[in-house]
């Protein structure tokens, strides 16, 4: 008997530790991820617990710049679990949360409904303000 896949589950799923995600669905979709958008939209109770209070997931203090991915497994046939480079290992993406950021839909609710995961485009102006600081600091230090 032959299943057929959910379109948001992915065939392929590609990690580059310095860059970002490449995830191909079975609907024929290939996503991107950008390494620091997929840290800003972290799903872990840790990380909601920071949006809630308002305060910044990441850089938080004493993270190691730039952003590395560590480590990615398949947490069963549902997600990906990441460890990142400041050590952070509880957040697991689920492949259908990921399948809807992808086509720019907001694919992570909050639990408390205060600290809402920001949207896709919320998240990539995040991601390019972060690196702007460190490229500022940087052109100071040099």
């Amino acid at each position: 008997m032959e299943s057929e896949l959910a379109p948001h589950e992915p065939v392929d799923v590609q990690i580059k530790r310095d860059t970002g995600i490449t995830i191909s669905f079975a609907d024929g979709m290939v996503a991107e991820f950008n390494l620091v958008e997929v840290r800003l939209a972290c799903p872990c109770a840790t990380c909601r617990g920071l949006r809630d209070q308002g305060a910044d997931v990441w850089p938080r203090p004493g993270s190691p710049i730039p952003l590395r991915l560590d480590d990615a497994e398949f947490h069963g046939a549902w997600g990906l679990n990441i460890t990142w480079n400041d050590q952070h290992a509880t957040g697991i993406f689920p492949f259908e949360a990921l399948y809807k950021w992808a086509k720019g839909e907001i694919g992570f609710r909050s639990d408390s409904g205060l600290g809402e995961i920001p949207s896709p485009t919320e998240l990539k102006a995040q991601a390019a303000e972060i690196a702007q600081r460190h490229a500022d600091i940087d052109g100071e230090n040099a």
